[in-house]
């Protein structure tokens, strides 16, 4: 066999393998996209004729510039004021926080400011303000944890009453994009919208159909309920990384906690506009995926040998496995590239065949930029799915869309970059750090 006949035959083994384990990957995903068909199901309407208790804790560490937003919402709530109470944690007495929430609350309703010191995450200002409900000695039925950036819609706390009759251990409200509520550009641009779209992949894409399914669901820290004896039982609150929301997730897996996802129970947050910030942001959350799921594996491992007949069997391989086959796909693009260059470099060396063979060119162009061209059509696609999916709950207009669509590929083709970040990262060199906030008035 010759030379050329060896780099021939090597540009052929790396193209059919690139091939077949493409379509490998793809049927191998087919079952996730299903999920992807939820939102257009007729879901049932929940109703509750229990009147819960809430114990609503929000952590607000220098956000005085935003809380007053999230406290109107607290007063507009539908719900019956007398049985929720709020707890605000500050970080020290000098915090403007304070004023602003004995300016709105005071004689309306029931509330409590809990200074607690030396804050290093929001588990520890989340711990603080459990503990603090549990000294109260009152009978709270659930936890609703609210960020301070948010703003709640009016019925919120309705319908998270209403998900109750569900009786599952933690609720998971909708999350949806604040910037899209206000008229000022500069609160929208490409990097929001994609972030905003995020809560869809995750909820309408992906807790809805696991809800229905009795799949274990991806959790997120703010519009995050759970059932008041949790408290009790962790005496407050043991989660301290800084995606503390993902270890109470995986946690959750290896406890055998049940949840629920309550889409009509809607809180709107605050997106990120730039693009270190948006950076920073997913290297937290994708540090805290890397050390929770490493943290609980052995738990995980043991909790899978319990057999439960009354649950769904696949909820264990769904959780480890359902992202896989796109990263086996991204993998296997990403060898047969330097693989093509490789072989494309071997030609260009040798001395003793033709340099200019337009098979090397072509070959090589094809293995390192088709898989990418893939990859974006694949994700528009994706992202057309979820601005359908949140066409009737989200304010963007035709502009928004069209720079989304096109934007939000490269977006989340960013991820893969960022988890090989926090793959390798040390989460001892991760600061809890204050975001900017955004004068969003609305």
């Amino acid at each position: 066999m010759s030379y050329h006949d060896a780099l021939v035959l090597a540009f052929q083994i790396i193209g059919y393998s690139y091939i077949g384990l493409s379509v490998l990957s793809l049927i191998l995903y087919i079952p996730r996209m299903i999920y992807w068909l939820e939102p257009a199901k007729k879901h049932e309407k929940l109703h509750n004729d229990k009147i819960n208790d809430f114990c609503i804790v929000v952590p607000a560490r220098q956000e005085s510039q935003v809380i007053g937003r999230l406290l109107k919402s607290i007063l507009a709530q539908t719900y019956d004021h007398s049985h929720f109470r709020v707890i605000v944690v500050v970080d020290n007495k000098t915090d403007p926080t304070i004023e602003i929430v004995k300016d709105h609350f005071e004689g309306k309703i029931k509330y409590d400011i809990v200074i607690s010191p030396d804050q290093h995450c929001k588990g520890d200002a989340l711990d603080a303000g459990l503990k603090h409900a549990l000294e109260l000695g009152e009978k709270f039925d659930e936890v609703l944890v609210i960020d301070a950036d948010n703003k709640m819609k009016e019925d919120m706390l309705v319908e998270l009453n209403n998900a109750l009759v569900k009786d599952t251990d933690v609720v998971i409200c909708n999350r949806r994009n604040l910037n899209l509520l206000s008229n000022k550009k500069h609160m929208n641009n490409w990097i929001s919208c994609c972030s905003g779209l995020t809560h869809a992949l995750l909820n309408e894409e992906g807790n809805w159909y696991r809800s229905e399914h009795g799949l274990f669901l991806t959790f997120c820290g703010t519009g995050l309920a759970f059932k008041f004896k949790l408290a009790e039982e962790m005496n407050g609150w043991e989660y301290k990384l800084l995606a503390e929301d993902y270890q109470f997730g995986t946690a959750a897996v290896a406890k055998g906690y049940s949840a629920y996802y309550a889409n009509e129970a809607t809180t709107y947050c605050e997106e990120v506009t730039t693009f270190r910030g948006d950076i920073r942001r997913r290297a937290r959350w994708l540090i805290g995926y890397v050390v929770s799921r490493s943290m609980y594996k052995k738990d995980i491992k043991a909790a899978k040998k319990i057999k439960d007949p009354t649950k769904n069997k696949f909820r264990f391989l769904d959780f480890k496995w359902s992202l896989a086959p796109l990263i086996l796909w991204i993998a296997v693009s990403i060898v047969a590239a330097l693989g093509s260059l490789g072989v494309f470099l071997a030609a260009l060396l040798s001395v003793d065949m033709e340099l200019f063979d337009p098979l090397y060119y072509s070959m090589t162009f094809f293995m390192i930029f088709i898989p990418f061209v893939i990859l974006y059509l694949g994700l528009f696609l994706f992202t057309f799915i979820m601005i359908h999916t949140t066409r009737k709950t989200s304010n963007m207009n035709n502009r928004q869309k069209a720079y989304t669509m096109f934007a939000n590929p490269i977006y989340m083709a960013l991820y893969l970059f960022v988890l090989i970040d926090a793959t390798f990262a040390n989460p001892a060199n991760k600061q809890w750090v204050e975001n900017k906030r955004l004068d969003i008035d609305v």
